[in-house]
């Protein structure tokens, strides 16, 4: 398996396992930032974080809601930049045994990325999903909302991604 994919198994699957609750903890959002990484994010929460040689990633899990980001240093890289951050969510989203809803090219600070959202069924939910390649590292924002949930909270997550740099 390719080794994103399993580092973003890893990051999503826990948190599809939650169980359900009615409305998620009340928590601070809170801005964090990874000097290493070279972002920051506003987490609703404090996010529990892990390193290893194929990179970072951070997350917040609230039960009904999700978040993470995932900074790799090793995935599988194709003939262009668009096409690295294509074939990385769509394997994501084979691998989840998702529906596209939408996918569509993005950007932050003039870097290309690709955004792409999702219907799982097992447990129900959408998730969603904004790739950029910056230099070499692939940066990976990653939400996921059950099925019932307001969605404003994934937004708020997803559109605080910043470069320190």
């Amino acid at each position: 398996m390719n080794p994103i994919i399993l580092f973003l198994l890893l990051a999503v699957l826990p948190f599809q396992a939650s169980p359900k609750s009615e409305a998620p903890p009340k928590s601070e959002w809170q801005t964090f930032v990874s000097q290493e990484g070279g972002f920051a994010v506003t987490f609703p929460g404090e996010p529990a974080g892990d390193t290893n040689e194929s990179g970072m990633r951070y997350k917040v899990d609230l039960g009904p809601q999700t978040f993470g980001v995932v900074c790799a240093k090793q995935f599988d890289r194709s003939a262009t930049p668009e096409k690295t951050m294509n074939d990385n969510a769509d394997d994501f989203l084979k691998t989840c045994n998702g529906k596209l809803i939408k996918k569509s090219p993005i950007s932050v600070n003039k870097n290309p990325g690709v955004a792409i959202r999702f219907k799982t069924s097992a447990p129900g939910g959408i998730t969603e999903a904004r790739y950029f390649l910056v230099k070499d590292q692939l940066f990976i924002l990653l939400t996921f909302t059950r099925d019932g949930t307001p969605e404003a909270d994934a937004q708020r997550f997803l559109n605080s991604f910043k470069l320190l740099q």
